[in-house]
């Protein structure tokens, strides 16, 4: 997969993830929607706080819910620059892999892949991948609801943006740099695998959130 294709996918997660989170905050509201993403907030804070190990960072404090949302407080990377750009981006990297797992156990076709190109055959392995999940296992609905709170919780929130924006600055300009004079290919089966299953829950999740917007309209 090349460089600039994993970038596309990233942001089409990202802008997918920000639209569930705003049908969400319409569906639900208060505690019921701190409820809906408690799971992912704390595995959120958890994948900065293990990274911080990781990175030689010290914790200096943990707070999963706040009312300005959930933190980690930090003392500097041992490692200059790459090191906060791997703390700020580590939610989005174990979100991805808990969906990739998590989608697994609802027996989503192991091969399931979408392209960039977002042709018939895409919306139609998506269509195909949705009606197959059974809705009416209690499992396979906790497995759900869990894909949705890791889903909208996994992107960088906007203070990591700004903490790691000169890193993210230079290890991508560096990484296109390299890309270009030497063309950097990454594992193409796992990662278009892996992507396309967390487009799936997100899109999944977003139909989801529009129905649900539907009938509170309707019925509240």
């Amino acid at each position: 997969m090349p460089l600039i294709n994993l970038v596309i996918w990233f942001l089409i997660i990202i802008v997918l993830s920000f639209i569930l989170d705003l049908f969400l905050k319409r569906v639900f509201s208060g505690g019921r929607y701190l409820l809906v993403i408690a799971p992912g907030v704390i595995i959120h804070e958890l994948s900065h706080a293990f990274a911080c190990l990781f990175m030689f960072a010290k914790v200096k404090e943990i707070k999963f819910f706040d009312k300005k949302g959930g933190f980690v407080k930090h003392e500097k990377s041992r490692f200059p620059i790459i090191g906060q750009v791997i703390i700020s981006l580590a939610p989005l990297f174990v979100g991805i892999s808990l969906i990739f797992i998590l989608a697994r156990l609802l027996s989503i076709d192991p091969n399931f892949h979408l392209d960039l190109s977002w042709s018939r055959t895409n919306l139609n392995l998506i269509i195909e991948a949705i009606s197959k999940i059974d809705y009416f296992n209690f499992r396979n609905l906790l497995i759900i609801y869990l894909l949705f709170s890791i889903s909208v919780t996994m992107t960088p929130s906007f203070i990591d943006l700004v903490n790691s924006f000169l890193g993210l600055l230079l290890v991508g300009g560096l990484l296109w740099l390299i890309d270009y004079y030497f063309v950097i290919n990454l594992p193409e089966t796992f990662l278009s695998i892996a992507l396309s299953l967390v487009v799936l829950t997100l899109i999944i999740g977003i139909i989801f959130s529009m129905i649900l917007c539907v009938l509170k309209s309707i019925f509240l």
